[in-house]
């Protein structure tokens, strides 16, 4: 998962999906021994997760919402 975090979703805006049924969605800012560096939607808010945690991540694609 690491490797995965830190080649595609690194800087990103993303879902973070964890083994507890949560979704954390925030760009990633680096990812340390055990835990993901992540800012909420604002910019401003931590929200780290463990590493061990997560069960999968997904960039996050803004689409408008004027699509027919």
């Amino acid at each position: 998962m690491r490797k995965i975090i830190e080649d595609h979703v690194l800087g990103g805006p993303v879902y973070v999906f964890t083994t507890f049924g949560q979704v954390q969605v925030g760009t990633v800012d680096a990812v340390d021994d055990d835990i993901v560096y992540m800012r909420a939607p604002d910019g401003e808010t931590p929200d780290n997760v463990n590493l061990a945690d997560i069960s999968g991540v997904r960039p996050y694609v803004d689409e408008p919402e004027d699509v027919p």
